[in-house]
C-alpha cells in the first residue's frame, strides 16, 4: 500500500500496524517475520531453576586418633565436595555420640543436644571444603565404640517461594558418611 492509497481508517490501521511492526522488528534486531519466543510458564521456570541448582555434593569424615583414650581429645577431619554446579547454601549436620562433647568447631555451627548443624556457605562447582572439629571423649567411655555421622545438603530459595528448599542432588548416597572410633 502506498501512502496516497490510504482511503479508510481500517486501511490506515493496517498500513500503520505493518510499519510499526517492521520498525520494532528492526530496532530489536529480531528476525523479522519469525515467531517471537513465548513466555516461560511458572512450571518451566521452576524446572529450569531446579536444574541450575542441581548439585552433586559428597562428604567424607575421619577421626583421629583411633583408638582414642577415654577422656582424650578427638579430631574430626571433614571434607565436603561438590562435583557439579555451584551450591549456594551448603549445610552439614553432624550427629555426635553422647560420650563426645564438642570443644572447638566451625563458627557457623549450632548445637542442639548431640546434633551439630553447620552452615558452610557457598561451595563452587568442582571444589572441596575441608574443615575440622575438636571434641573431647568422656572419661567413662572406656571400651565403647563411638559412631559419628554427618550429612550434607544444599539449599536455595526459588523465585516463587519465600523460604528455602533443598536443592536436587542426583546422588544422595554420597551425602552421608560415618566414622567409628574405639575408646581405650
Amino acid at each position: 500500500m502506498r501512502n496516497n492509497d490510504v482511503s479508510s481508517g481500517r486501511d490506515l490501521g493496517k498500513w500503520a500496524g505493518s510499519r510499526i511492526g517492521l520498525a520494532l522488528c528492526l530496532a530489536t534486531s529480531a528476525a523479522c517475520g519469525e515467531a517471537q519466543p513465548r513466555e516461560q510458564t511458572l512450571e518451566e521456570g521452576l524446572a529450569l531453576q531446579a536444574a541450575l541448582n542441581t548439585t552433586d555434593l559428597s562428604v567424607a569424615i575421619r577421626a583421629a586418633p583411633n583408638p582414642v583414650s577415654a577422656g582424650g581429645q578427638l579430631l574430626y577431619a571433614i571434607n565436603v565436595g561438590n562435583r557439579t554446579n555451584p551450591a549456594n547454601r551448603v549445610r552439614a549436620v553432624l550427629t555426635l555420640p553422647s560420650d563426645v562433647s564438642l570443644v572447638l568447631g566451625q563458627e557457623d555451627c549450632t548445637r542442639a543436644g548431640s546434633t551439630l548443624r553447620c552452615d558452610l556457605g557457598s561451595l563452587p562447582g568442582t571444589s572441596n571444603s575441608p574443615w575440622a572439629l575438636l571434641a573431647l571423649v568422656s572419661a567413662g567411655a572406656t571400651g565403647q565404640k563411638l559412631t559419628s555421622q554427618i550429612t550434607v545438603r544444599h539449599y536455595y530459595t526459588p523465585f516463587s517461594a519465600q523460604s528455602e528448599v533443598e536443592g536436587p542432588d542426583p546422588n544422595l548416597a554420597n551425602n552421608t558418611a560415618s566414622v567409628t572410633v574405639t575408646v581405650q
